[in-house]
């Protein structure tokens, strides 16, 4: 079960946090009563931080 302290970024509906079960970090959609992953990104640190949070914004602006 992840906590909002988990998420290291968050815009729009997306956020990003790391995931538990590999080395990587997964970028999450907001649903109606939960949220849903929509990427992986399998890379670790901070360049994996980096593409996460690209990917989430990447998202938020194609659902404007």
């Amino acid at each position: 079960m992840l906590k909002e302290s988990d998420i290291l970024f968050e815009i729009g509906d997306y956020w990003v946090c790391k995931s538990k079960a590999w080395k990587g970090y997964e970028v999450m959609k907001n649903g109606v009563t939960h949220s849903i992953r929509v990427a992986q990104i399998g890379y670790a640190g901070e360049i994996g931080l980096e593409k996460a949070k690209s990917e989430a914004m990447k998202r938020a602006k194609n659902d404007e």
